[in-house]
Formats: C-alpha cells, sequence, structure tokens
C-alpha cells in the first residue's frame, strides 16, 4: 500500500467514528450536514522511495452556516483524533501541524460553512 493510501485510510477511518457523514468523494446536494470529506492529499518521498517521505492531507468540514459550533465541534474532533495517530496501515506518522481555514459558502438552498484542515505529516515504513 502507497503511503498516500495508508494516510488517507487511516484519516478516513478516524472521521468514521466522529460522523458517519464522511465520504471519498464530494456528496451531491442530498447528502445530509454536516459532513466531511477526505480530499486531495501530495506526498514528497524522501530519494523517490515509499520508505520516508512528507503527506500533506486535506479533510473538509461542510455544514450550514447557522451552525457553526457544530462544524467547530467536529473540526477540534478531528484535531484530537489524528493529531494522537502513531500509525497508518504499516507506516509510522508523526503529524508536524494542522493548518485550518473556514470560509463561507453560498450554495442554491442554503448557505454554507466550510472548514478545510490541512494535515501535514512525515512518514517512514515500519521495520525500516
Amino acid at each position: 500500500m502507497t503511503p498516500n493510501n495508508a494516510v488517507f485510510r487511516q484519516f478516513f477511518k478516524e472521521c468514521l467514528v466522529i460522523t458517519k457523514d464522511t465520504y471519498d468523494y464530494i456528496p451531491d446536494a442530498s447528502a445530509k450536514y454536516p459532513f466531511i470529506y477526505i480530499g486531495e492529499s501530495s506526498n514528497t518521498p524522501n530519494n523517490n522511495s515509499e520508505l520516508m517521505g512528507d503527506i500533506r492531507q486535506t479533510i473538509h468540514v461542510y455544514g450550514e452556516l447557522k451552525k457553526r459550533s457544530k462544524i467547530d465541534d467536529i473540526a477540534a474532533n478531528i484535531h484530537d483524533k489524528i493529531g494522537a495517530l502513531k500509525f497508518a496501515f504499516g507506516y509510522n506518522i508523526l503529524i508536524d501541524r494542522i493548518n485550518e481555514r473556514t470560509i463561507t459558502e453560498n450554495s442554491e438552498t442554503t448557505p454554507l460553512l466550510h472548514t478545510v484542515l490541512d494535515i501535514y505529516l512525515t512518514y517512514t515504513k515500519k521495520g525500516n
């Protein structure tokens, strides 16, 4: 399994504990708010190897603008769960930092709040 996929799968698993409304795609308009979307990722391996490197994984939280406290609670839970991780499917991981920004979005029906968590981590393959 690649480092990106290992981190993605572990983050997805952790977010499912926070809410069953966790997706690996942006759901259609019938989706219930709030929800989590595990989004973009990038991997910078050291020496073109999957043994060690750096990953940036983005997690999005979407919710109704008037329910900001619920969105903040979800983002805080993500910080706590992800920040405590040490392993991801065959890789040791160390969270370097989590950058957070919140954006208001106007949809056709409901004003939304969109929190974006950019998670930066380093990884090493277990056993190396």
